[in-house]
C-alpha cells in the first residue's frame, strides 16, 4: 500500500536515519490507540496540497514542509488489539484567525507499525517566506 505524509523538512531529516516513527494521535483515537501515523490515501490536489503546506506550518511553526510517499503493509493498518481499523474522511481547518476550510473530505487512514526509511520517498519540499498569514490569505483567494 501507499500513503502520502506531510511533515516539516526537520523531521524528515531525522525520518531518512530513523525511519518514520509512532506519534501522538488526537484525543478521538484514544479509546483504541494513542499512538500512529496518519497518512493521506491519495495525493491532494493543487490547493488541497497547499492547504496541508500551511496546517503542517502552523502545527509545526517551520517554513519548510515535506510531502513523503510512505509505503506500508495493509495490515498495519491495524490497531495492536486487532479490532479497529481507521479510514477516514475528514476537512482541514485552520482555526486560527483566518478561520478557512484547507481541504474538504480528504480520505486518510492510521497505521500502527514504524515505516524503515528505505520505504519513505521525499516527493516534494515547498517552502513558505514571509507571513504564514500572508500565504494562508492568497490560498482563500484562489480557492
Amino acid at each position: 500500500m501507499v500513503g502520502y505524509h506531510y511533515t516539516s523538512l526537520e523531521n524528515y531529516r531525522r525520518i531518512q536515519h530513523e525511519g518514520l516513527k509512532l506519534y501522538p494521535l488526537r484525543k478521538e483515537f484514544h479509546q483504541w490507540v494513542t499512538q500512529g501515523i496518519w497518512l493521506y490515501t491519495e495525493q491532494q490536489d493543487r490547493l488541497s496540497h497547499l492547504g496541508c503546506v500551511a496546517w503542517q506550518c502552523r502545527t509545526k511553526g517551520t517554513k519548510d514542509v515535506v510531502l513523503l510517499q510512505v509505503k506500508y503493509i495493509y495490515k498495519d493498518r491495524v490497531t495492536p488489539d486487532g479490532k479497529h481499523t481507521f479510514t477516514v474522511k475528514h476537512d482541514l481547518f485552520d482555526k486560527y484567525p483566518t478561520k478557512i476550510f484547507l481541504h474538504r473530505q480528504a480520505s486518510a487512514t492510521v497505521i500502527f507499525r514504524p515505516v524503515p526509511s528505505n520505504r519513505v520517498k521525499l516527493l516534494c519540499t515547498t517552502s513558505v517566506g514571509g507571513d504564514l498569514d500572508y500565504f494562508i490569505e492568497e490560498l482563500r483567494k484562489a480557492a
